[in-house]
């Protein structure tokens, strides 16, 4: 005789598990999915910020640069091997009247930053301009770097 099976019994079915299970798995690949792309992201912008201070760094000792040129340059390493380097060009000239009486002018200076990223070569280049003077002669460039360390 076979067993009678009341039909008010409550409970899941086989497949309704494994539906539920399907889904709870789908949810939990798309939430760790989306954790692994979060601190992707994290790390890639924790590492521009280092790039950000380093060029602040560098910048504020141009600043500290008092007699910075057209044509003047200089490169260097930062600890993390990133290269920096940095060009002077002429932006304002002085009037010709004026140019041999130390007159003030206007200098674009360009701190280019380079570092290995992960998809390759990674360049990052900032502008700033300054007034210089020309006609003053004061310690070379490479003295004033170096007195800055």
């Amino acid at each position: 005789m076979m067993p009678i099976r009341n039909q008010n019994s409550s409970g899941f079915s086989l497949l309704e598990l494994i539906v539920a299970i399907v889904l709870a798995g789908l949810s939990f690949a798309v939430l760790f999915s989306s954790m692994s792309t979060s601190l992707r992201n994290v790390r890639r912008l924790t590492t521009f910020e280092q790039h950000v201070e380093q060029a602040k760094s560098k910048l504020g000792e141009l600043e500290l640069i008092s007699g910075l040129h057209p044509g003047d340059h200089g490169e260097g390493d930062f600890a993390d091997g990133t290269r920096w380097r940095f060009e002077v060009f002429p932006y304002i000239l002085p009037p010709v009247t004026l140019a041999s009486v130390s007159a003030p002018s206007v200098v674009r200076i360009t701190l280019t930053l380079e570092w290995q990223g992960r998809a390759g070569r990674q360049t990052w280049t900032i502008e700033r301009y300054r007034a210089a003077r020309t006609g003053i002669t004061t310690a070379s460039l490479q003295q004033q770097i170096d007195a800055l360390r």
